[in-house]
């Protein structure tokens, strides 16, 4: 399992770290329950994990892409990709 900072709770189930100096969008169930901004937590082995595109990447807190997407999107998106993974291969 990795230690990894959180940047942002986004809901339950979903939370942006801090890996190895990459923004990371991680997955898994409760993983945000009672965490908070700041404090250190292990990544599941089972867990999904999605880097930023280096586009997104700046000096800025880039984080702030975040605030305009409904975390609910995330995790349909998320599903959408594990069912076409297991249909398609």
């Amino acid at each position: 399992m990795d230690m990894c900072e959180i940047l942002k709770i986004l809901n339950h189930n979903t939370i942006l770290v801090l890996k190895e100096n990459e923004e990371i969008i991680v997955m898994s169930k409760g993983i945000g329950f009672g965490k908070k901004q700041g404090e250190n937590v292990e990544i599941p082995r089972n867990a999904k994990q999605y880097k930023m595109q280096k586009s997104y990447q700046t000096k800025q807190k880039s984080n702030n892409i975040f605030d305009y997407i409904d975390p609910m999107y995330i995790e349909i998106s998320s599903e959408i990709i594990t069912l076409t993974k297991e249909k398609f291969g």
